[in-house]
């Protein structure tokens, strides 16, 4: 009998791809594609440095990943619609795009992930009842700070198991991160294409997920 995946094996699945994705875009960019704090930053700073070019293209990436959740938000609500599916899905088609665009693409070469990670931020925003990013870090760096320190001060096993899921957020996206780096180094930038590896299993796991998190749990 076919054994089911968990809530928390698929988020930690996903959260691998989203380090492969960021390592991918930092490496290919120099920017963090599946957060938008730094687009918004120079989009900023183009705004009243009258750089009219720049303003275009980081407005139309901001227009990106916003159009992305918006559209995610709307399915969400459609409850015959299965939203983890559809984002991997979304998520095959724009590797498969990034992986045929050019050098010479420049920035624009973003603009898929942009999309795909606004959408999958939406689609898988934590597991194990933890709100957690499977697209980037901060936040869970941040929790998993907080546990460690609060787990010292009053030993609560709920702490703990916060702390675990958190830790265990971390680990997997940073696998992800270093999946890219030697991707990168040894493939170039149709490196991309091994995010299928997760993609593809990712699909059938969100169609015969489990809700559990038993190894959360221990």
């Amino acid at each position: 009998m076919h054994k089911r995946i968990s809530e928390q094996s698929l988020f930690f699945l996903m959260a691998t791809f989203g380090g492969f994705l960021g390592g991918y875009t930092v490496t290919r960019c120099g920017v963090l594609a599946s957060a938008e704090t730094v687009n918004l930053i120079v989009l900023t700073q183009a705004i009243f440095g009258l750089d009219i070019s720049q303003m275009l293209i980081r407005l139309g990436a901001a227009l990106t990943f916003a159009f992305s959740i918006s559209l995610s938000t709307v399915l969400r609500r459609k409850k015959k619609i299965n939203l983890q599916f559809w984002a991997v899905i979304a998520d095959s088609i724009g590797i498969i795009i990034v992986s045929f665009l050019p050098e010479s693409a420049g920035f624009f070469a973003l603009y898929p992930i942009f999309f795909i990670t606004g959408f999958q931020w939406n689609a898988f925003p934590g597991a194990c009842g933890y709100a957690s990013s499977c697209v980037f870090s901060t936040n869970n760096y941040r929790q998993l700070i907080i546990g460690i320190t609060e787990y010292i001060q009053t030993k609560d096993q709920e702490v703990l198991r916060r702390t675990r899921f958190f830790a265990s957020s971390l680990l997997f996206f940073h696998i992800g991160v270093a999946a890219a780096f030697f991707g990168m180094r040894y493939l170039g930038f149709c490196s991309i294409l091994l995010c299928l590896l997760l993609i593809i299993p990712a699909g059938f796991a969100c169609l015969t997920k489990d809700a559990g998190c038993k190894n959360i749990q221990k």
